[in-house]
């Protein structure tokens, strides 16, 4: 994976490469080489000063043309848009560099460090800085934590030690190295054989083999703040209708056993004004649960329903893309009465097969979301229709654990993730639902992994990795043959913000930097950690509607933290990158037929994206 940064200036090379060399020496893992070892499984060799490899591969150019002779930036638009521009030429490694396995990594001769730092100067003034790593070395927010202590070197700062010998799946939790799964909730994850490629033995119409396109995508903060105002409002609506059938309910249990009335619960703690009679609120809360309205019961468990931008975004985009309900003549079909499920995955067996990973639970989940003087009519997530594919959609929405788990080490360079999962029978489900029911499954998904969940499937994840060591298992928490969609949101990283500073790496600074050179600087404090901006802060607009001169050097123009990968098949997948003051970009891939249908191909063409406030697209911009 790749990320890079555009930046305002001419960098100096000599200076990037020493301080990145310098953190490797502090970090020796950061440095390593991969090779197999006798059993088939592969390990980090770390970096040493008798390593026969040096501590990164280092690769600097400088061009005599403008950096927008390699590709256009994307540019903000008044209403979410679609722009098939890659910016990925300007950070790409070149192709012996590039691996996309563990075993090309140990095959090369001379032995290859994982990180690769790349620095191209262009004429206009500006420079590419990209390092790219094996994506199983390091996460987004392992990603940060190396980025942050680079920049740290550069000025000159402390770099906090890490546990070296910590890696992904290692010392979390008590339960997990025990190499038995005792203890292990083996509910909590199951092992999927498919690993991601495209298989052959997949049905023709999820198209494994197709063509994928990534396109950068912009949403206006307006456009997105004004969903989530809707969605917000919906939410409160619901609220105050199921608060008036709480009220009904609980008068009606209190006529029935001739009290003269209801007492309202003054702690609020049933999360609806039932009434003080425990028989009245139990009638309300058995006839929600029993009705199926999984909202209607997590309000009351959980007072105060809301969702976050990041699930509203997420909602529209599922809108956006899957918009269409897929005709078949495949005879395996399903209703759409089935219903989405947060998904409890079956164990494995020793005995188990490919087939056995087929089926997928859920629960009953219902939506409420209207009412009658008799009480809430429950519908279900998926009403009727004419029967779709029976392939189900598993959505997949990443979640950094650095700041779930306190036994991760600090920093942790590592992977650190788990997921939260939403299956839905089809991808023709989204259609049927509204912004608001999505947004809110994915919170719901989201809270459901909570610590101790997140512990159990850690451990098992743990358990299944040191039983296969050939790696002819992995885990996952979807079906099997799944279409599968992941989106990524990293604005927490804040990609672009001031703790991202490469002042001191540019040529054109102040006369006291100049002095340091090319050298290391020396290393007085601790590096602060960095934090998330509350609020936008100076910085280059997209459009270049100020004159480049006028920045400072160093500022950050375009940051492609793209982290690209080759994984084969018919997976969707994208991330949030990050959001400044015109709005939030994001990056996707999609098969093509994809891109040409549905909502997309409308918001392509200029129509009306999902969300019904006039997406206009800007399909193929400054192509």
């Amino acid at each position: 994976m790749t990320y890079g940064f555009l930046l305002s200036g001419i960098a100096d090379p000599g200076r990037l490469k020493s301080a990145l060399e310098e953190l490797v020496r502090r970090w020796p893992l950061l440095g390593s080489t991969i090779v197999r070892r006798e059993d088939g499984r592969y390990a980090y060799l770390p970096w040493s000063p008798l390593s026969p490899a040096p501590p990164i591969t280092f690769q600097t150019h400088h061009s005599s043309l403008p950096s927008t002779s390699v590709c256009p930036l994307p540019r903000p638009t008044p209403r979410p848009s679609i722009q098939n521009i890659s910016t990925a030429p300007l950070f790409r490694p070149p192709p012996e560099l590039h691996h996309s396995h563990f075993d090309s990594y140990a095959h090369t001769s001379p032995p290859q460090p994982i990180v690769h730092l790349q620095v191209n100067t262009y004429a206009d003034d500006t420079s590419a800085v990209s390092v790219t790593m094996p994506h199983c070395f390091a996460d987004a927010g392992g990603v940060r934590e190396i980025l942050a202590a680079w920049v740290g070197v550069l000025k000159g700062e402390q770099v906090p030690m890490t546990g070296m010998d910590t890696l992904f799946l290692e010392n979390i939790g008590s339960g997990s190295g025990s190499g038995s799964g005792k203890g292990v909730d083996e509910d909590a994850l199951r092992a999927d054989r498919s690993g991601g490629a495209a298989r052959r033995d997949w049905i023709d119409w999820n198209q494994a083999d197709s063509e994928r396109t990534t396109r950068w995508i912009f949403v206006p903060n307006d456009y997105l703040s004004r969903l989530k105002h809707e969605c917000t409002a919906e939410l409160r609506e619901r609220e105050a209708a199921q608060r008036d059938y709480g009220d009904n309910a609980g008068r009606s249990a209190s006529r029935t056993r001739g009290d003269a009335g209801g007492v309202k619960d003054p702690s609020g703690a049933m999360g609806v004004e039932g009434v003080a009679d425990k028989e009245g609120a139990e009638a309300v809360k058995g006839a929600e649960v029993a009705n199926g309205a999984e909202v209607a019961k997590d309000a009351i468990e959980n007072p105060g329903q809301w969702v976050s931008e990041g699930d509203v975004l997420l909602a529209w985009w599922l809108k956006t893309v899957y918009s269409t309900s897929e005709a078949s003549s495949s005879s395996n079909t399903t209703s759409c009465t089935d219903h989405i499920g947060i998904p409890k995955p079956s164990p494995i067996s020793d005995t188990d097969s490919n087939t056995d990973l087929d089926t997928y639970a859920k629960t009953d989940n219902t939506l409420s979301n209207s009412h009658t003087d008799s009480g809430p009519t429950s519908h279900p997530v998926v009403p009727p229709v004419p029967p779709v594919p029976r392939v189900p959609l598993a959505v997949h929405i990443p979640m950094d654990l650095r700041n779930r788990l306190s036994s991760l080490p600090q920093p942790y360079l590592h992977n650190a993730l788990h997921s939260a999962s939403l299956i839905f029978p089809s991808s023709a489900t989204i259609a049927d639902l509204s912004l608001t029911d999505l947004a809110l499954l994915s919170r719901q998904a989201i809270r459901s992994a909570t610590s101790a969940r997140m512990r159990e499937a850690l451990a098992y994840k743990n358990y299944i990795t040191r039983r296969y060591p050939g790696g002819e298992k992995t885990v996952a928490g979807w079906p099997q043959h799944a279409e599968r969609c992941t989106l990524s949101n990293w604005l927490k990283m804040d990609w672009a913000g001031e703790w991202m500073d490469f002042g001191p790496a540019m040529i054109r600074q102040e006369t006291q930097d100049q002095d340091q050179g090319p050298t290391t600087p020396p290393i007085p404090r601790s590096i602060p950690q960095p934090e998330p901006r509350t609020q936008a802060q100076p910085q280059a607009p997209h459009g270049h509607t100020h004159p480049r001169s006028s920045l400072r050097p160093g500022t950050i123009l375009w940051a492609d933290v793209s982290g690209r990968t080759t994984a084969g098949g018919n997976r969707a997948s994208g991330v949030v990158c990050r959001k400044d003051k015109g709005g939030v970009w994001m990056w996707y891939t999609l098969p093509d037929w994809r891109w040409e249908s549905g909502e997309l191909g409308q918001l392509g063409a200029g129509g009306v994206g999902a969300g019904g406030v006039g997406a206009v697209g800007a399909y193929g911009l400054e192509r």
